[in-house]
């Protein structure tokens, strides 16, 4: 009697053959043995997966290239092409490369980067090496440009495997990069065809212990002495350069002559230095560094520079920041720790400010960082402020100028001061007459860089250096009138590093034997900042130290970065509960480091909730952290177990005092990035050929980490490299493997629907790299690095899978469908037109689609062909889809099916919107299905043969859509061999 087997769905996905024989096996009835380029449907069937349109080359056809997606929006996203020190971005929304917008135009005598572009000659070029232009014909022969009008920008990244190796947090348009070889980078979109990349200068890097031994530090302000040729920035420190005995010196020319600085007014070539010749520019007791008024590179003459207004007009103190060289302490600082960053604090000379109140003046600036005291004594009739000189004043240095008086005006030259006419600013400490004290006095604003105040009662003259500051621009953190009836007993606490000032005005009188002072004491005891290795000795304060280097000051309390070439760099970035996080360092393979709230590149710790985390797991084994993602918890794989790390007090949120950790699983993580699937994470085993998904189970009230490929072992041969995740229309796993192939997971797990497909590319090509990114309407996009062989050498293309071609399915537009891999579209024209620019397919033969036309064959030559008709359409590679359910399978009162002859008489191939394709039987002859586009049963009679296996494929090979619904085969068996 003829058996009817049914295969009413495929959805648990192609199997290893190791699961052949277990028919009792749940999901053995809608699995498959092989399913290649068909995609699950979790509702049960198959469809045909489309073909990949072709939108360009990469850079490098010689060299691997990873994708990453960037969605800043649903509306508004991008593909990153990331190459071999180079990264390029492509627009969702047009599927093409981003263009660099108009340049400015191309300038002899300028200073170019590697990334810069230019205009000349009405072409747009970058720059492929850093140089200061010549002629431009010249610079192009010598390579330095190339005609370019893709946007790109540099990456230090240098080999293939360090790009699969990068992970990667995003936050609106701001991504961050970690790779164990190289420090953390940030990208910035600025705008669609404007991004940065660049390293992380933290605000406060996470810090290795403080230093516990004997060893001291000290530093001093030293800046270069001006060189040609140097480039220079906005806000450098120079000397200038020092006098040489019978040099040839021209009016103009300004050199060091010890600790002065001197414009020549007489030309010479003196053997001995005559002051006669020379214009001091500096007193003794004055700074003569000159300060960089704009970036530029430095021409072959000091003076001339300075007098073009490329230095400031006169030697100014310095504001100590910037360069520094080390005195004691040098060896700390190789050539090997160039680049990493260093805490260094002192204690602080004292920790208070006080200022008598006998009239109205401003006490000096208090260092403070944390809680503070204030108090006043005597009787005296004024009103007091507390100021505060805010964060981002105080960390930017002093205040520099240098003034000269006439009379009772003091002119002061300030560069970019940025001040209005009325501020008031105090000059000098207390009560100080000298060098130009004030304590209040309005200033008259002259110009950019200079404006004036009316000083009397004060005889000094000449230039001198000063220090002004602008009471105006402080915040009044306190305010008090007082009639001598009382004192005031005051505190408070600053949260971030600023200064604090006494300011007394209105006073009135005072009286009594109690002095009559106020005073403001600080919690603050050491004091400092964070500083830059940029040589051998030498550092960069990016932020203002404080007066401990001005004091030369020697101190023990300094700490390294935990992030260097000699300590390591991160290999693992994250964003959680509003943080960012690094993971897993050379030195310090198992600490996460937690930036403060909403501060991500600020990771220094305290007590407060908002402050920065640092949490060492405490592992048996010192495994390196591989991954971070963030869920309720902080989910954390290391290369041999995975943890979690949350709140102690669940109620409380992640900080300092309130963070546990807690082993999860111990199965271990390979070095890539997991992916947060709906709302499960799966991350790839530490082999390579298992994802697990790590889920909560509320029995365990815990995590667990099932085995997603268990069923389908051998999917994954050649090892899983990169993934990525499709959100919609279905949830899918999207996985390049080593060895170039392409497979996907179809996801739904309140569905129970697990299941795998494999995808070859036509012409046998190898996917190296999958991204995936929001697409239109319901559909994500899904791009992929392509590598064919073309003429003997390998040729990178990016493609994706067309735009809304679900869509076209279902709507049955027809010309819109595109199942050829790697295709291209061809508008309308004459009949028998020549199409170019096919050199991706030279030597190969592709299929021609024309719209109302059937499909024709052409080969590639020259990189073009001729097309028949007049029609649009489109061209590509043509591929096979191919699905072969499991064994058939029933029980007889004598045993199994199995083993047993058996003979199909016919099949039944449900399908929807589904056009062609073929069935056979036992390796047998196809048969062909219907040519037209057919939903339902479609009935094949078959003339088979006996056979054990009674295999049934389905297979679809023209550019057509297909979708199987289910198979019903119509069987006999019989013997019981």
């Amino acid at each position: 009697m003829p058996k009817f087997d049914f295969y009413p769905s495929f959805n648990a996905g192609e199997v290893s053959p190791f699961i052949d024989a277990r028919t009792s096996l749940e999901k053995y009835r809608s699995a498959c043995r092989t399913l290649e380029n068909f995609q699950i449907l979790p509702y049960g069937g198959v469809i045909r997966r489309p073909g990949t349109e072709y939108r360009g080359a990469t850079k490098s056809a010689t060299t691997q290239t990873r994708l990453i997606g960037f969605n800043f929006s649903t509306t508004t996203r991008f593909i990153i092409e990331m190459g071999v020190g180079y990264m390029r971005f492509w627009s969702g929304a047009t599927g093409l490369p981003v263009t660099v917008a108009t340049p400015a135009a191309w300038t002899t005598g300028s200073i170019y980067s590697v990334g810069n572009y230019v205009r000349e000659s009405s072409v747009t070029y970058y720059c492929r090496t850093a140089h200061t232009a010549g002629t431009f014909a010249t610079d192009l022969d010598a390579g330095r440009w190339v005609a370019q009008t893709i946007f790109e920008i540099p990456t230090p990244y240098a080999t293939a495997t360090h790009l699969r190796e990068i992970q990667f947090a995003q936050i609106n348009d701001i991504m961050y990069f970690a790779h164990a070889n190289y420090p953390p980078y940030k990208l910035s979109r600025l705008a669609d065809n404007n991004w940065t990349f660049s390293s992380v200068v933290f605000d406060y890097p996470p810090l290795q212990e403080q230093n516990t031994t004997e060893t001291v530090v000290n530093i001093y302000p030293n800046p270069d002495t001006w060189v040609a040729g140097t480039n220079y920035i906005l806000g450098d420190y120079v000397k200038p350069p020092a006098w040489v005995a019978s040099t040839a010196y021209a009016v103009g020319d300004i050199v060091r002559n010890g600790t002065i600085a001197y414009e020549c007014i007489t030309a010479n070539t003196d053997a001995t230095f005559t002051a006669a010749n020379w214009s001091a520019q500096n007193q003794a007791n004055q700074s003569f560094y000159y300060y960089a008024m704009s970036a530029h590179r430095a021409g072959s003459n000091f003076g001339v520079d300075q007098a073009a207004g490329k230095w400031s007009q006169f030697p100014i103190p310095l504001n100590e920041m910037g360069k520094y060289s080390v005195s004691a302490g040098s060896e700390l600082f190789p050539a090997s720790t160039v680049g990493s960053q260093v805490e260094l604090k002192w204690q602080k000379p004292n920790f208070y400010a006080e200022q008598l109140i006998t009239g109205n003046y401003v006490s000096s600036t208090l260092a403070v960082e944390g809680g503070w005291d204030f108090s006043t004594s005597g009787t005296w009739t004024a009103t007091i402020q507390i100021l505060r000189v805010p964060s981002d004043v105080f960390s930017a240095g002093r205040i520099v100028a240098t003034a000269t008086r006439s009379g009772t005006v003091v002119s002061v030259y300030h560069p970019f001061h940025g001040w209005n006419d009325g501020d008031r600013i105090c000059v000098g400490d207390g009560i100080s007459t000298n060098n130009y004290a004030t304590h209040g006095t309005t200033i008259t604003v002259t110009g950019t860089h200079t404006y004036t105040y009316t000083l009397t009662g004060n005889t000094q003259t000449g230039y001198l250096d000063i220090y002004p500051e602008n009471l105006t621009k402080m915040e009044i953190v306190r305010e008090y009138s007082v009639s001598a009836d009382r004192n005031i007993i005051t505190s408070g606490t600053e949260s971030t590093r600023c200064g604090l000032k006494i300011r007394i005005l209105d006073w009135v009188s005072g009286s009594g034997s109690i002095v009559q002072k106020a005073r403001l004491e600080t919690d603050t005891k050491i004091t400092g900042g964070i500083a830059t290795i940029v040589g051998s000795g030498q550092i960069n304060v990016d932020k203002w130290l404080g007066e401990g280097p001005r004091l030369q000051r020697n101190t023990k309390f300094w700490a390294f970065s935990s992030f260097s070439s000699t300590r390591g760099y991160p290999r693992s970035v994250a964003m959680h509960e509003q943080r960012l996080c690094f993971g897993g360092t050379s030195s310090q393979p198992n600490t996460i480091w937690c930036s403060q709230i909403d501060n991500f590149e600020n990771f220094k710790t305290g007590v407060t909730a908002s402050d920065a985390v640092q949490f060492t797991l405490a592992a048996s084994e010192g495994n390196r952290i591989n991954w971070m993602y963030s869920q309720s918890q902080l989910l954390i794989g290391t290369s041999g177990d995975e943890w979690t790390i949350g709140s102690a007090d669940s109620s409380q949120a992640l900080s300092a005092t309130n963070v546990q950790a807690n082993r999860q699983s111990s199965y271990g993580s390979k070095y890539m990035k997991a992916a947060l699937v709906n709302d499960v994470l799966l991350f790839i085993q530490r082999n390579g050929r298992k994802v697990r998904e790590l889920v909560y189970e509320l029995n365990k009230d815990g995590w667990v980490a099932p085995d997603l490929t268990l069923l389908a072992e051998h999917i994954t041969n050649g090892e899983i490299v990169e993934i990525a995740y499709q959100q919609q229309p279905d949830a899918v796993l999207w996985c390049a493997r080593g060895d170039g192939t392409l497979i996907a997971m179809t996801y739904e797990r309140d569905q129970k629907v697990v299941g795998w497909h494999r995808h070859v590319i036509a012409d046998n090509a190898d996917v190296e790299s999958v991204a995936t990114i929001y697409g239109n309407g319901t559909e994500d996009e899904v791009w992929m690095v392509v590598k064919r062989t073309v003429s003997g050498q390998d040729y990178r293309t990016i493609e994706r899978f067309p735009l809304l071609w679900r869509t076209h399915l279902d709507n049955q537009t027809a010309n819109s469908w595109r199942y050829l891999d790697g295709w291209s579209a061809l508008a309308s024209g004459s009949a028998n037109r020549t199409i170019s620019g096919l050199d991706r397919f030279d030597g190969k033969t592709v299929t021609v689609m024309q719209d109302g036309q059937a499909p024709v064959t052409r080969t590639v030559a020259s990189g073009a062909i001729t097309v028949p008709f007049s029609n649009a359409g489109y061209l590509g590679l043509p591929y096979t889809s191919t699905l072969r359910p499991m064994k058939l399978d029933a029980d007889f009162e004598d045993g199994t099916a199995q083993s047993r002859k058996k003979r199909i008489h016919q099949v039944v191939v449900r399908t929807l919107k589904s056009r062609g394709g073929e069935v056979r039987t036992n390796n047998g002859t196809w048969y062909a299905l219907a040519p037209t586009t057919t939903t339902g049963d479609q009935k094949i009679i078959l003339g088979g043969a006996f056979g054990i296996d009674a295999d049934v494929d389905v297979r679809q090979t023209e550019p057509y859509p297909m979708c199987i619904i289910s198979i019903l085969p119509k069987w006999d068996a019989y013997g019981n061999e």
